[in-house]
């Protein structure tokens, strides 16, 4: 047995039809498992813990790299479920909280694993909601993230936990290639007139004293020439 501190992410799969046993969405629920929940912990140092048909639980180091994998996984699972008809839509509920947590066998016990598992319950779908504990200790680093909602959850004992409910932001749109390549073209015909711009200024003032040196120079040997005395005959 060891105590040690840990962010714990709870991740509910809710009322899901697959938690009530529709095969397909059961299938769903392990396609997007093993395809986006597992590679994104795995990416930001995550470690399983637990894992049902309809929940898994997953122990961080630090709370941000937990609220990060979170929002990864809603991010990528809300443009999935936009290709999708509304039916075959899965939602996922999260929760995040740090604390001292008991392990055993590799499985932990503690208070913040039973409050993450709250928190997940209380958090819309697609959200993640944290404890206000997790919030301050992540203010400065929650990039892609909005607030969304404030609250209170409801301890067992009768105590009440600060909430916040946190939204990820849709990545930026990618750009087609014709746009891509449109804006490449202005700035190369950009950067060839500046060139050209540039060049006509290091050069005028050479070409301008040539054009007006020449000239006169051939005036005086014209006039050298003119004032020989005549051959003798």
């Amino acid at each position: 047995m060891q105590q040690k501190l840990a962010a714990i992410l709870a991740i509910e799969a809710g009322d899901a039809p697959g938690a009530a046993g529709d095969a397909a969405a059961a299938r769903e629920i392990g396609m997007i498992q093993c395809e986006l929940v597992d590679p994104t912990i795995s990416r930001f140092g995550g470690r399983i813990f637990a894992l049902t048909a309809s929940r898994t639980l997953v122990e961080f180091a630090e709370a941000a790299s937990a609220v990060g994998c979170g929002l990864e996984i809603q991010r990528g699972l809300a443009e999935r479920n936009a290709e999708l008809a509304t039916g075959r839509r899965i939602e996922l509920q999260m929760g995040v909280e740090i604390g001292e947590v008991v392990a055993m066998s590799g499985d932990l016990h503690g208070a913040p694993v039973v409050i993450a598992r709250g928190l997940a319950r209380s958090a819309a779908a697609s959200g993640i909601a944290v404890s206000g504990r997790v919030a301050r200790r992540i203010e400065r680093r929650r990039p892609g993230a909005a607030v969304v909602r404030r609250g209170q959850l409801a301890l067992a004992g009768g105590g009440k936990l600060e909430m916040v409910e946190l939204r990820p932001a849709p990545r930026p749109k990618a750009q087609s290639p014709w746009t891509l390549k449109r804006r490449w073209t202005w700035i190369a015909a950009l950067s060839a007139a500046v060139l050209l711009l540039g060049a006509s200024i290091v050069l005028w003032r050479p070409i301008r004293e040539w054009l007006s040196v020449a000239p006169a120079a051939t005036t005086a040997s014209d006039a050298a020439i003119s004032n020989l005395p005549p051959a003798p005959r």
